[in-house]
């Protein structure tokens, strides 16, 4: 298993291609990654297609804009993401 630091990704908004590229794993991995995280509800799909698809951290965005602490499922990702 792959272990990341939290700053590698240093948006809120990602999608397959920035993800295998950013962690140099191929799309297949990268996909099941955004997949589970979609699953545990720390990111949502945003576009609504097919193919092409963007996923959001949404409570990152709570977090970024000061509506709330970074706590719950992505306080971790939230503290190493705002220290990048």
């Amino acid at each position: 298993m792959l272990v990341h630091q939290p700053t590698e990704i240093a948006s809120p908004v990602i999608d397959v291609r920035t993800v295998a590229a950013t962690l140099d794993v191929d799309k297949r991995t990268a996909q099941g990654g955004i997949e589970r995280l979609t699953k545990a509800e720390v990111l949502r799909e945003i576009t609504g297609y097919r193919r092409n698809r963007v996923w959001a951290a949404d409570e990152l965005f709570d977090v970024l804009d000061g509506d709330q602490p970074p706590t719950g499922q992505v306080g971790w990702l939230a503290r190493g993401w705002a220290r990048s």
